[in-house]
């Protein structure tokens, strides 16, 4: 099978060809383009930690106010 040379690469594509796109190291690069390289990765889990905290930050304001 013959690769297309007028076929446009995904942006994903573009950003694991260099590593030193700007989009690495963000939850958009890990989320929107795929990317699980290290940087992006580590973006992803400092995000979701975030979240969590948040999460369990809002059911305690829940809690406290059914109970009062």
């Amino acid at each position: 099978m013959a690769v297309d040379p007028n076929a446009r690469l995904t942006y994903a594509q573009m950003m694991s060809a260099d590593p030193n796109d700007p989009g690495h190291g963000t939850k958009t690069g890990y989320d929107k383009h795929k990317c699980r390289c290290t940087k992006c990765r580590a973006a992803n889990a400092a995000w979701m930690k975030s979240y969590r905290i948040r999460l369990a930050d809002m059911a305690e304001v829940k809690r406290l106010e059914q109970a009062a």
